[in-house]
């Protein structure tokens, strides 16, 4: 199984150039995933690279702070916003990042609110 997660463009060139090395979540996916593909939103849309999923850490948002703060590709207010009103949040470490030449929209997949399982690799 795979996943399609939307990303901000921000976000995505901070992952792209390494300085982002764990995605924040407010939620977490149930099913095992093999690979995560990054659906970048507007105004540059479609799916830029994919990832491994690492080690996925469950914890508040100010320990997830804490923890990956040097990592995050964010700042603190920006993160504790996103997070403010969930007693956890989770951190996936981005491992394997395979980057595409040039970001490509997959026939009949629409970019996802949050997330979105896909059975094939794209």
């Amino acid at each position: 199984m795979n996943l399609i997660i939307s990303i901000k463009p921000q976000f995505v060139e901070k992952i792209l150039s390494g300085e982002k090395k764990y995605e924040f979540r407010r939620r977490i996916y149930k099913k095992e995933v093999e690979k995560i593909y990054i659906y970048q939103t507007l105004p540059n849309a479609g799916i830029v690279a994919y990832f491994t999923p690492g080690e996925i850490v469950k914890d508040t948002p100010q320990n997830l702070w804490d923890l990956f703060k040097d990592v995050s590709g964010t700042n603190e207010e920006h993160l504790l916003g996103y997070l403010h009103d969930k007693e956890y949040g989770y951190a996936i470490e981005i491992t394997d990042l395979k980057i595409f030449e040039e970001p490509f929209i997959p026939e009949g997949i629409a970019a996802p609110q949050s997330y979105k399982y896909i059975e094939h690799d794209l």
